[in-house]
């Protein structure tokens, strides 16, 4: 399966990065709000998720009284109609998954589980259409078929595939179609090995590995080859034996696999990175639906792609209800490098310094709005306690470091290295202002982490903490230092060469208030606990061996050891969208900027970003500046417009912003999680208004008292957003939980903010 899996998401996946998961709805027995027609006796079990007639949206299969097909809202999981189910009949379950293909069109399967019952797949050619057969067959022999279903493809160019399982007798089905999808054929028929399935089997493709990937209830998830050959086993303590609906799908540069836990009606998230199962880490896992027994372990989950980097993943859990949660890439420290990372440095020769087991291959770099990110891909030797040193210059203290050609060692507190006295000659080629060094020590299961910092010629070191080597964030230090406490955020992966290693974040505030016209260099070393250096460096390339003791890398053959400047770029300190009738107000904010010509703006037409304006920039500026921009699209046909920014510098350079998305037509009240949480010291707050009307958006704090007063006014329909700034709240308020509350009409909403300062 590790070629299987790394293959699909280097064709696939090449453009995405790693994720968080924000909650955007939930209908569920755990908040207590499941929609009137979503039942408690197992009625409700498939889920799609589709853009058709012009409209994102959800479709549940509910036969909770009935046999029907609930329309959702995906923005806002409302419920907005019903789909005509005339002519709907025969099976165990007349309907029981849904499925919506790329283009729109949409169908559904029943249930069948016996000889005589005949499996069929429907088709609505829109949501107004009555239903027509797509597919129909007995097949038989006694088989059980319809649990779940899987839809890839277009109807409009027959590239439609339609997969299936049959339970009773270890197969899965491939259909496929020549007339733009209304009737399907079996096109591929997939024998399995007996006992491969449990209960409610799903079966999701990778075509371009001819495998399909399998998981039902009580069994591990495994993938096939089209020719039934095993591809490779998911251990059972990644993903469990206690999930069933499993689909493939990617953001960022990174693949993940997504498994319907039914104890409890959760998804599973899976980092996929490596392509080698053994190698697989849980990213993140979604929010608990409720606790309402599920005992037939069933449940579905549909993927949105909203854009390069940013995914919503619609989940169903039987009896629990359903919810929406968007999965995008801020920088989570955890040893993967998914994020949006700038290369700087690669190892340039195959030294090997004290042996294959401790190595580093590349440094990367990035930021955001207030903090330095630095990846080291890297291995550590867990049957030594040799380490990895990491030296770190930044613009913002120049002058006040241990200049080029300088001892950097002796340090009290210094820990590995950098505490030894006997050896403390070592010397840089640049002005380094800090340095890091992990190493196993006598425990093998955790990574420690030491920092020391040179300031106006004081060298103080600094114990920072100890992570495990599978990926958990620790934060450090426990106590005041070079870096304020917990201020620093580092985690370690051990699985080389794949983007993975060494992970810290650094509070500009922490390195002299770096800002985003800074400049940072870095230098990556294999060194012992005694001070004894190895000939893996990253830059550099030495060809003399090991230098050991004392080496002055200023002067060392094969340099320069150390990597060019590299530039912070322009950042946003917010992007935000509102919405006037057939107006789309952008404003975005700097607070610095260096070499900025300007801002193209653009927006996502057909499947494809067109540049709608350009906007000058600031040049290089230390100021705060506020940039705004009205874009009409009373001629667009879409009720969801998505837009970015292209900061373009004056030598050509560029960068994208995040991409915003806003919905135009909204049809009702809502009130959406604000954007970061938790904040410092500001956030948005997104909120719909149908009609014309007053409107009241106010935070309070956890004891009810009022904070702030963010609207109170008559709004026309449309969505807006609303700053909260620590600032506006009249200054001082300390990190906790605090409430915004929207009244409008009829209608009330609340939710949760968190200040973490």
């Amino acid at each position: 399966m590790k070629k299987i899996l790394s293959t699909f998401f280097i064709l696939i996946f090449m453009g995405f990065s790693s994720a968080q998961i924000t909650s955007l709805w939930e209908f569920s027995a755990a908040n207590s709000n499941m929609p009137s027609w979503f039942g408690t006796a197992n009625t409700e079990r498939g889920l799609a998720y589709g853009y058709v007639g012009g409209s994102h949206l959800i479709y549940v299969v509910n036969r909770n009284g009935g046999t029907f097909v609930q329309i959702l809202n995906a923005e806002t999981g409302v419920t907005t109609g019903v789909l005509d189910v005339t002519g709907i009949s025969g099976g165990t379950f007349a309907l029981n998954d849904i499925e919506v293909t790329e283009d729109g069109i949409i169908y559904g399967c029943n249930l069948v589980n016996d000889l005589a019952g005949v499996f069929k797949i429907y088709r609505w050619s829109s949501n107004v259409s009555a239903p027509t057969v797509a597919f129909s067959s007995d097949f038989g022999v006694l088989k059980r078929m319809g649990d779940n279903f899987t839809v890839t493809g277009s109807a409009s160019d027959n590239s439609a595939k339609i997969w299936f399982c049959d339970a009773a007798n270890n197969k899965v089905y491939m259909l496929g179609t020549s007339d733009n999808g209304s009737t399907f054929t079996i096109t591929l028929e997939i024998n399995l090995p007996a006992g491969t399935f449990g209960g409610a089997p799903s079966a999701f493709p990778l075509l371009e590995d001819s495998t399909v990937i399998v998981n039902s209830s009580g069994k591990h998830v495994t993938g096939w080859g089209f020719d039934g050959s095993f591809k490779g086993e998911i251990p059972g303590g990644i993903i469990s034996t206690a999930t069933t609906t499993t689909k493939v799908f990617g953001v960022a540069s990174s693949g993940f696999i997504a498994s319907f836990q039914f104890t409890s009606n959760n998804v599973r998230i899976v980092d996929t990175q490596t392509g080698d199962p053994n190698h697989f880490r849980t990213y993140v896992i979604t929010p608990s639906l409720g606790a309402n027994p599920n005992i037939n372990g069933t449940g579905d989950i549909a993927i949105r792609y909203v854009s390069e980097d940013k995914a919503i993943m619609y989940v169903l859990g039987t009896n629990n209800g359903i919810g929406a949660y968007q999965i995008s890439t801020p920088f989570i420290m955890n040893g993967r490098f998914h994020e949006k990372y700038n290369w700087i440095a690669d190892k340039q020769n195959n030294n090997l310094g004290f042996g294959p087991n401790i190595d580093i291959n590349r440094l990367f770099y990035g930021f955001n709005n207030d903090t330095l990110y630095i990846a080291v891909e890297s291995k550590l030797n867990l049957a030594s306690s040799d380490g990895i040193l990491l030296f770190l210059g930044v613009s913002s203290l120049i002058g006040t470091g241990v200049p080029a050609g300088t001892s950097l060692g002796g340090v009290t507190g210094g820990g590995h290295a950098f505490g030894d006295a006997s050896n403390p000659n070592f010397k840089m080629g640049f002005e380094t202002n800090f340095a890091f060094a992990l190493n196993p020590g006598a425990d093998d299961t955790l990574v420690y982490v030491d920092a020391v910092k040179y300031y106006n010629s004081v060298k103080t070191g600094s114990y920072l903490g100890a992570a495990n080597q599978y990926g958990s964030p620790t934060a450090g230090p426990s106590a005041a230092g070079i870096f304020s406490p917990n201020s620093v955020v580092f985690a370690y992966d051990t699985a080389f060469g794949y983007d993975r290693g060494f992970e810290i974040a650094i509070p500009f505030s922490e390195l002299g208030n770096l800002t985003s016209n800074g400049t940072i260099r870095l230098f990556a070393v294999v060194g012992s606990s005694t001070a004894y250096f190895s000939d893996v460096t990253v830059p550099g390339n030495l060809t003399t061996g090991n230098p050991g003791f004392n080496p002055n890398f200023n002067t060392l053959p094969g340099g320069p050891y150390y990597t060019q400047q590299m530039n912070v770029p322009v950042e946003l300190a917010s992007f935000t969208a509102d919405v006037s009738g057939f107006t789309v107000e952008l404003n975005w904010i700097t607070s610095t900027e260096t070499n900025n010509r300007g801002f193209e703006i653009e927006r996502m037409e057909n499947d494809s970003w067109q540049k709608v304006a350009f906007v000058n920039g600031a040049g290089t500026s230390t100021e705060i500046t506020n940039y705004s921009f009205s874009d009409d699209v009373s001629s667009l046909n879409a009720n969801v417009i998505r837009y970015r920014l292209k900061q373009i510098d004056y030598n050509g350079t560029y960068t994208y912003s995040n991409e915003i998305e806003v919905n135009t037509n909204p049809i009702d009240y809502a009130l959406y999680q604000n954007y970061p949480n938790p904040f410092n010291p500001v956030t948005t707050i997104k909120y719909s208004v149908p009609a014309a009307g007053h409107v009241n958006l106010t935070v309070y704090d956890v004891l009810g008292n009022k904070v702030t007063e963010l609207v109170n006014t008559v709004k026309s329909a449309g969505t807006y957003n609303a700053l909260f700034s620590t600032s506006t709240a009249g200054g001082g308020l300390a990190s906790g939980v605090y409430y915004c509350k929207m009244t409008g009409g009829n209608h009330t909403k609340v939710i949760k903010l968190i200040l973490m300062k």
